[in-house]
């Protein structure tokens, strides 16, 4: 029977109010009220605690039998509980139910455990039960329970549950994690050292409960903790030290440098030592591994270390080698024993291995290795292997190393570009042979070596450079293709169009055309499909998308090479030309014309080679027909209305022109521009100064050398000061308005250096030191964002080091700055730092809200961007400045920017949501800032406070909607050119919500049988539960029948049935599933 373990509990024995303290104090959980039954009672005990001081363990149970806990709780709220077993594995279980809905379960030898759940509103019944299955005992045969917490989801944030210190290993993975009860949305900063935490290649989770650190490193040591917020309050954790410790700390033999493999590396670990601080052990292996541990000496000079072994005697075995030769193994149950050895001249490779055969483990399957000890008798220092260069990525870790001879002690000093390092802080082993860096920035890079020295001189070693790339890969970014990505554009609201040679986007079917969302999920409105390969896009100031390629049919219709959509993605009936073969490249001009080249000879029906112009509405520009001799890859735009030409053309506008010339604006040829290239050229770039940087397959560009990339004065001329080369070819350029040229293609080298597939050059040419994130194949697409992000395509599975499939992002640490102004009479657009680079923009007005734009006038280039004189009259609307963004004159779009009156230029939208889930609106606003923002629900002004945050931003969040809160919402923004009222968005709420529905069961007859329901809704709550379509009432076989839990305690042949329960508020019911009683 249950006994009632509670200090308030009335009419209750003396001795079971004797164990209700003791359980509950166990517990730590005083203020709930704890049940306990089943074969045999949990009880409180000292032995097996987490907090150290006392825990609940199961009861004593045989075969068949349970030993349970139970309480009741109110939701909704935040439980944290930790536990332990030791059974028969995936046999005999220690669960955890909530509402008789199981939630989770461990079994076997599980050490202490934290386990957290988010309790829906309502009354809560929580059990824990330790059940056996028929057969077999292993372990203690128990669970245990400790620090039970209960904390409801208000007010300010409460840490239920510290970091904890720990120490850890090189190579391993950290983790630290904080349970916080509080008002929601939380929002969590990590901080090492009291220096906050940056998200990173290295560091995951930082705005998160749980911080991970991925590939641990010796400068990870130091103190972490974190900081959690929300609207009512601010909570900050405790400390907790990471201590990181190497093999080589543990092998006590620094002075070395250590390798492992094999199945499974070796470790350091603390419970196994010979020196009593800490030892390595084999990683854990199974049948037919091994796994070893290595380093080199240069002797002559004695060796000495202590080893042991638990394993199966004779089979399995813990062996040393030198030079690939064994000298000694053994294998059973040896403890610890000193092996000493007199080395002979030269390099020697010292590896110890652990080694398993085919069948059987025995003891603890492991060797161990401790106190290694090596001490050569005479000589200088002799480098025997020199530090190698490196790129690495900001906030990754560096290692540098050194092998060396010579008579010890040896004494090393690291040098960074002529000064000595420093130990502390990122920085380890500056006085050993191995030079850690951790955390690393751009102060980092440099020239490295190192400065050994003995009684008997010096040596130097050779310099290493090490690269900080500062363009890691965006990690919140990662969609994926199952083909090449040839074509990347940005719309105006951060969604990416992509085109390739692809049939599969995120996942999802998409025919060689797509649309991603701006964090890189699919959109799902958006699915025009090609039947053939798309080769560039470009975005029209309107929306539109110009689409061109291989293809025959887009969106279903007969298209041919050549197609528009309109922003929606439905197809543009009314533009139709037609291309007779592909078209490569497209280039939209001020005027709305349209600019195309490829490999077709005729389009919209007459003849046109390889280049052609078509007006605004698709039909041909008969006035503009040059004509080349080959294909046509790329066209760029100068601000005068030239046109740069690039490809495989030894002829244009009927005259000699190898693979690169320049067109005027009527189509007739610049025959002042005529540089020639041997080879192909795929893509062409105009600077703001006038010049032309060109990429492609060339070698030699205006009568001399240069590979594959190259830059030329306006007047056709070759940049002397340009000259770095690639060793490959480039397909794709990019432009930053601070002058930076991105470059991507099939080279490995760039000016001369490392430079995977993707690189960036100084405005001078020089190669950008901080930019090399590198991809692991082509990269055919290369596109700046607004904010300086670099979308990435081509046809690599990595980028920055990440899994990146055809498609990536890239961060740009370096500030992408834009302004707009108006000053009553002219209008500026200053652009900087990493924002993309214009080849012409446009200023419009509205005067009626963003309802209608009139063109005010092409810009012109200023000192840092782009102007127009002589623009009265504008203060009463809002002013958009439109500037187009070439893509390696293959493809492009626009980006805008907006000063004057406010107005919303996204509206929020109508949602449905569930009862307790969390709900947002949206707006987006443009004008001259600062902008307010005012929230409001049927009429009434909101403030931050319990579910709702954000009611002075542009997006308003509502936490845990229930029926309540259903109505219609705006928002009212403004500036000081004035206010406008946003569309209404109505919220509707389905409550109350079923979470967790009743499952079938099959009983044995007489056996006991629940159903359950988890809801979550609107208190108070009423439950019917029903059998066969008729309702139930409590009676002799039924309890329950009116609450969340359904019991039938002695299941008899008529209980057969279908069993189903509604639930129901002052908002609405909900039914249940139907679950079956056999």
């Amino acid at each position: 029977m249950k006994r009632i373990l509670s200090k308030t509990a009335a009419l209750v024995l003396m001795t079971l109010q004797t164990s209700a303290a003791s359980l509950s104090d166990a517990l730590d959980a005083p203020d709930l009220v704890w049940t306990t039954g089943g074969a045999a009672d949990w009880v409180a005990q000292s032995v097996v605690t987490h907090d150290g001081v006392d825990a609940a363990r199961s009861g004593t149970i045989g075969d068949s039998q349970v030993s349970w806990l139970e309480t009741t709780v109110a939701g909704p709220g935040l439980l944290s509980f930790w536990w332990k077993v030791s059974s028969e594995t995936n046999c005999d279980f220690l669960e955890f139910y909530t509402n008789g809905v199981r939630v989770s379960g461990i079994s076997g030898e599980v050490d202490w455990q934290i386990q957290t759940a988010q309790l829906a509103p309502g009354p809560q019944t929580l059990l824990w039960f330790y059940a056996k299955d028929g057969s077999v005992t292993r372990g203690q045969d128990a669970g245990w329970l400790d620090q039970v917490v209960f904390v409801p989801p208000s007010g300010p944030p409460v840490i239920v549950q510290q970091p904890a210190s720990q120490t850890n290993t090189v190579g391993s993975i950290t983790r630290f994690s904080v349970v916080v009860a509080g008002s929601l949305p939380l929002s969590y900063q990590w901080f090492k050292d009291g220096v906050q935490l940056v998200e990173s290649s290295r560091i995951s989770g930082v705005g998160t409960p749980m911080l991970t650190l991925p590939d641990t490193v010796r400068a990870d040591t130091g103190g972490y903790s974190v900081v959690v917020s929300n609207s009512l309050g601010v909570a900050t954790s405790a400390v907790a030290v990471l201590v990181v410790v190497s093999l080589s700390d543990a092998l006590d033999a620094p002075e070395l440098v250590w390798t492992t493999g094999g199945d499974a590396g070796w470790v350091v670990q603390f419970a196994t030592t010979h020196d009593g601080v800490d030892a390595a052990r084999s990683g854990p292996i199974a049948d037919g591994q091994d796994s070893w541990l290595e380093t080199v000496v240069f002797g002559p000079g004695p060796l000495s270390f202590w080893w042991k072994v638990s394993s199966e005697t004779n089979y399995d075995y813990l062996e040393f080698y030198t030079n690939g030769v064994r000298v000694a193994r053994i294998s059973g149950e040896v403890d610890w024993q000193l092996q000493q050895y007199n080395l002979g001249p030269g390099r020697i490779t010292l590896r110890w291995r652990y080694m398993k055969d085919s069948v059987v483990s025995s003891g603890q399957d492991a060797g161990w290795v401790d106190q290694v000890l090596f001490r050569p008798p005479t000589g200088p220092p002799v480098i025997m292997q020199q530090p190698a260069s490196q790129v690495v990525d900001v906030g990754g870790s560096v290692t540098f190393s050194v092998l060396a001879g010579g008579a010890w002690p040896l004494a090393f000093q690291w040098i960074k570009d002529g000064l000595p390092v420093a130990e502390g802080g990122r920085v380890w082993g500056a006085n050993t042979a191995t030079l850690e860096l951790g955390d690393v920035t751009a102060t980092e890079a440099g020239h490295y070596q190192v400065v050994l020295s003995n009684v008997f001189g010096m040596a130097t070693s050779a310099v290493a450079v090490l690269a900080v790339n500062l363009a890691t890969a965006d990690r919140s970014f990662a969609p994926s293709a199952n083909g090449t990505v040839y074509a990347l554009a940005q719309q105006p609201d951060g969604k990416i169009v992509v085109g390739g040679y692809f049939t599969n986007l995120v996942g999802q079917a998409r025919y060689y055309l797509g649309r991603l969302n701006v964090d890189g999920t699919l959109d799902p409105y958006f699915e025009p499909r090609a039947n053939g390969s798309v080769e560039c896009l470009c975005l029209q100031a309107d929306g539109k998308v110009l689409v061109g390629g291989w293809f025959t049919s887009l969106a279903g219709q007969p298209r041919n090479r050549i197609a528009r959509l309109n922003p929606d993605g439905t197809l543009d009936q009314d533009f139709n030309p037609g291309a007779s073969s592909s078209v490569e490249c497209i280039a939209v001009q001020p005027d709305g014309k349209i600019l195309l080249g490829g490999n077709f000879t005729t389009l919209a029906g007459q003849p046109r080679s390889y280049l052609a112009r078509l007006n605004p509405d698709g039909t041909l520009d008969e006035s503009f027909n040059p004509g080349a001799n080959a294909a046509v890859y790329a066209v760029a735009l100068q601000t005068d209305g030239r046109i740069v030409v690039g490809g495989k053309f030894t002829a244009l506008a009927g005259q000699a022109c190898n693979r690169l010339g320049r067109l005027n604006s009527d189509g007739t040829l610049d025959t002042t521009f005529n540089p020639g290239a041997n080879a192909d050229v795929y893509s062409a770039a105009v600077q703001p100064d006038g010049k032309v940087v060109v990429g492609g397959n060339f070698t030699t560009l205006g009568g001399a050398a240069r590979s594959y990339v190259a830059r030329l004065n306006p007047d056709g001329t070759l940049d002397n000061s340009f000259t770095n080369g690639a060793n490959r070819l480039v397909y794709t350029l990019g432009l930053q308005a601070d002058g930076k040229i991105l470059v991507g293609g099939r080279f490995t080298t760039l000016a001369g250096q490392p430079r995977n597939y993707l690189a960036r050059l100084n405005p001078d040419g020089t190669l950008d030191p901080w930019f090399s994130p590198s991809a692991n194949a082509e990269v055919y697409s290369l596109v700046v964002q607004p904010d300086g992000k670099v979308l990435v395509g081509g046809s690599f599975a990595t980028l920055g080091g990440q899994a990146r499939s055809r498609i990536g992002r890239l961060n740009n640490v370096e500030p992408a700055s834009q302004s707009l102004s108006y000053d009553g009479s002219s209008i500026s657009w200053l652009r900087g730092g990493s924002s993309p680079e214009l080849g012409w923009c446009t200023f419009e007005y509205s005067p009626d809200n963003l309802v209608s734009w009139l063109l005010v006038g092409i810009g012109t280039r200023s000192s840092g961007g782009w102007q127009l004189a002589d623009a009265p009259g504008l203060d009463a609307g809002t002013i958009r400045a439109s500037g187009y963004v070439s893509v390696g004159g293959v493809s492009g779009g626009f980006v805008h920017s907006y000063c004057g009156k406010t107005g919303i230029l996204i509206q929020p939208t109508s949602r449905t949501n569930d009862a307790g889930t969390l709900a947002t609106f949206s707006v987006v606003a443009v004008g001259t800032g600062p902008i307010s923002y005012q929230w409001f629900k049927d009429d009434a002004r909101l403030s931050d406070g319990g579910i709702v945050s954000g009611a002075n931003t542009a997006s308003l969040t509502l936490s845990y909607v229930l029926g309540g809160d259903a109505g219609t919402y705006f928002v009212v923004v403004s500036n000081a050119w004035g206010a406008q009222t946003s569309q209404v968005a109505a919220l509707t709420v389905q409550d109350p919500v079923i979470t967790a529905q009743p499952t079938n069961r099959v009983v044995k007859a007489s056996a006991s049988v629940r159903f359950s329901v988890a809801v979550v809704g609107t208190e108070p709550l009423s439950y019917q539960w029903f059998k066969d379509g008729v309702a139930l009432a409590d009676g002799p076989n039924v309890q329950g029948a009116q609450t969340p839990t359904l019991t039938l305690p002695r299941v008899l042949g008529q209980d057969t049935g279908l069993y189903h329960a509604v639930v129901s508020n002052r908002w609405g019911s909900a039914t249940s599933a139907v679950a079956a009683l056999t």
